[in-house]
């Protein structure tokens, strides 16, 4: 009816995307360990229609504390240049709870390390308003549920290792 990509969709697409992001730093404990969404932010910049997919999720680490982290997110579609505004800027902070305790807990060394190597660094070739970080992973999603990870752009930062997953 209304051709967009609604709110609740949109939080799809984001979990969708931050699954893989997190299993290979979080998946081995995650029956003892898991994650909460604590609070979820989503600014809508442009209008995503249906006809924009595959859509493109950008994923980055913004902080990172003692017991939980906070994860940025760029929407676009596919088809925008990469250093282009994004239509969605959100970010979800994620508490570590112990399961069985239904206690926080905090960050191991492992998870503590893996999380920082996908913060945001600066763009020099970035066209101004661009926030795009270029040490990040970006997750592709087509609203037929085709999903997987793109190859990261090239950048002047610390390398991140490919991920080379596929799912859907």
């Amino acid at each position: 009816m209304y051709q967009h990509i609604n709110h609740a969709t949109m939080v799809t697409i984001l979990e969708e995307a931050r699954i893989p992001f997190l299993r290979e730093s979080f998946g081995p404990e995650i029956e003892t360990i898991g994650l909460l969404i604590h609070e979820v932010n989503i600014l809508y910049k442009g209008q995503l229609r249906l006809v924009d997919s595959p859509l493109q999720v950008t994923m980055w680490s913004k902080r990172v504390r003692a017991v939980d982290f906070t994860i940025g997110y760029e929407v676009r579609s596919v088809g925008a240049p990469p250093d282009s505004k994004p239509s969605v800027i959100a970010e979800t902070q994620l508490p570590a709870v112990h399961i069985k305790e239904q206690r926080l807990q905090r960050l191991s060394p492992a998870k503590r390390a893996y999380l920082p190597h996908w913060t945001r660094c600066p763009n020099p070739n970035a066209v101004s308003g661009s926030t795009t970080p270029p040490n990040a992973k970006t997750w592709r999603r087509s609203l037929n549920g085709r999903c997987g990870w793109m190859t990261p752009p090239s950048s002047g930062c610390v390398s991140a290792p490919a991920a080379s997953s596929s799912h859907g």
